[in-house]
Parts: C-alpha cells; structure tokens; sequence
C-alpha cells in the first residue's frame, strides 16, 4: 500500500484486492480490510457445516478469490458475495443458508456507500451480489 498519504477505503480495497496474488495481499493486509469491512470479522472462523462446504466462510470466501481474474469488480463481489451467511444461517445438522444473498446484498449496500462507492457502482455491484446464488 501507499505510504504518507491517507487513503480512502475505496483505494485501500483496491490496492489489496489488485495485487498479483490476491489472497496473499489479503492476509498481509487484514488489518486494514478489516478496518475498512468490519462485517467481514463475523466470516472468519464461521462453520458452515454444509457437505458441499469444507472451509470456514473466510476461507471459502479466500479460495474464490484466489481463482478470480485480475478485475476489481469481480474481486469485490468475490469478497463480499457470502459476507450475509453468518446473519442468515439456519441451524440444523446441516446448516442452511437460505436468503443470504439478499443479506449479503443489503449489507453490502451499507459498506459500499460508506466507503464512497458511487450510487452507479453501489446497484451495479450489490446487484451481482444479490444473484450470484441464482441458478
């Protein structure tokens, strides 16, 4: 990252999420992510308990991203596309996540618009964010 200016959680996420090997950029820098996505604390460590899921939602979260292209939008959404599991879980024996896209989507549109995300980018990312569960 920049050193001596002050930058903006919209440059800091895209000075980390930019970088060549994302997920390295990411644990190198976690606290200013998490600094600028609190939200994302709540994903780190949390079970999914699921057959079709053998990583925590970080880690799952870290592995998409470790596959995505070298695009902003795409990583962003990446980063963010699962940050509503943890608030929208249904607990059983094995836990069901049905509605978190439209949580990950409504917290996504509070975080991109503190972190001074254009109105135009804001529908246009936390629309992908809310369908990328579509089938």
């Amino acid at each position: 990252m920049k050193a001596g200016k002050t930058m903006t959680g919209k440059e800091i996420l895209y000075s980390i999420l930019m970088n060549n090997n994302v997920v390295y950029s990411i644990e190198n820098n976690l606290e200013a992510l998490l600094n600028s996505i609190p939200e994302l604390k709540d994903t780190i460590g949390f079970d999914h308990k699921h057959p079709h899921h053998h990583l925590d939602v970080w880690n799952h979260t870290l592995c998409a991203l470790s596959h995505a292209p070298s695009n902003f939008d795409l990583r962003l959404v990446l980063l963010l596309h699962d940050i509503g599991k943890p608030h929208s879980c249904q607990e059983g024996e094995v836990r069901h996540f049905k509605g978190h896209p439209l949580k990950s989507y409504e917290m996504s549109l509070v975080i991109l618009e503190r972190l001074n995300f254009t109105q135009e980018e804001i529908n246009h990312l936390s629309k992908l964010i809310l369908v990328h569960d579509d089938e």
